[in-house]
């Protein structure tokens, strides 16, 4: 994952183990992180850094609005 600071890194699948760790180190480097979960796991999420969570099951792709960079943790 090549990012730099002040870009926007959206994480699917961000409450799983290589989700975590990119949510993580993206948070570190200076992102804004969006993090693509199910609800129950926001409060987790948002501890690590992601600076917003939203609900896999009914995000549309309108809401998410503009990235710089996505990691697919889900493979899809």
């Amino acid at each position: 994952m090549h990012v730099v600071s002040g870009e926007r890194v959206l994480v699917r699948g961000a409450a799983g183990g290589v989700g975590t760790a990119a949510a993580q180190l993206a948070h570190a480097l200076g992102c804004h992180v969006t993090a693509l979960a199910r609800d129950r796991f926001a409060q987790a999420l948002t501890d690590l850094g992601a600076d917003e969570v939203l609900d896999h099951d009914s995000t549309t792709s309108d809401r998410i609005g503009p990235l710089d960079v996505i990691v697919d943790a889900v493979g899809s």
